[in-house]
């Protein structure tokens, strides 16, 4: 399990379609959800289950913090985060509204 924090207004990391299943929880604020093309909102306490394959993609469009936590079955995903870090403080993430 990872919990993530998105920034109020950020973008997520573009539409993807891995392999492994996620099942996301939102500890704080607001997650914009977007399923197969179809947007949702998630609110606090709710919980999203992705199975794999699945297009999707999440972003906060909110004003404020975003928290969440992501589990991926199976395990492994932790491993690439490394280079996510890397990649990420090369190319930080836009603006929601833009």
């Amino acid at each position: 399990m990872r919990p993530r924090r998105r920034w109020p207004n950020t973008r997520g990391p573009g539409t993807h379609a891995p392999s492994e299943d996620h099942a996301y929880y939102v500890i704080e604020g607001n997650l914009d959800l977007f399923v197969n093309g179809e947007l949702c909102l998630a609110e606090r306490g709710a919980y999203a289950i992705i199975s794999g394959g699945t297009p999707h993609d999440f972003e906060n469009r909110g004003s404020v913090h975003c928290g969440f936590m992501s589990l991926n079955i199976p395990g492994g995903f932790e491993l690439t985060l490394p280079s996510i870090v890397q990649y990420l403080s090369e190319n930080p993430v836009g603006d929601a509204g833009a």
